[in-house]
């Protein structure tokens, strides 16, 4: 049991190598969201009229969380064929796995996995409204 334990590395979450897949969903935060709100009402005669004057105002605060899966330095590698490439001695046209594709390397990606990321958005906002109300006499 020790060895087996022993493949975990480092704050991943658990998910790298982990040997027990009943553990693969713990301890991944949820989103967090919090909201918050406040408004006000006045009543007044304006000029003859009944006027209702609101304003208030709302803030939002989100957060979330990304985790990647991967191997620890994955590679990604991109080759970039030519025109030539594609043709045979003798100028045919070549098709299959005979042909030369990959044989120009243009750009190598590596990938930093298994990484996790969190994500915070704020928004706030504010409003002012009047209404009034209209009466026939």
């Amino acid at each position: 049991m020790a060895q087996r334990r022993a493949h975990h590395r480092g704050p991943h979450y658990g998910y790298d190598h982990e040997p027990d897949p009943r553990r693969l969903r713990r301890q991944l935060p949820s989103p967090i969201n919090w909201q918050t709100t406040g408004n006000w009402s006045w009543f007044r005669d304006i000029g003859g009229k009944n006027n209702e004057i609101k304003s208030g105002i709302m803030s939002l605060w989100q957060k979330s969380y990304t985790l990647n899966f991967g191997y620890p330095n994955q590679q990604q590698y991109r080759y970039k064929s030519t025109t030539a490439d594609l043709l045979l001695p003798g100028g045919a046209q070549c098709v299959g796995i005979d042909c030369n594709y990959f044989s120009r390397p243009n750009s190598v990606i590596t990938y930093d996995y298994p990484n996790n990321s969190s994500s915070v958005s704020y928004y706030s906002a504010w409003y002012l409204n009047d209404k009034i109300t209209l009466s026939a006499n």
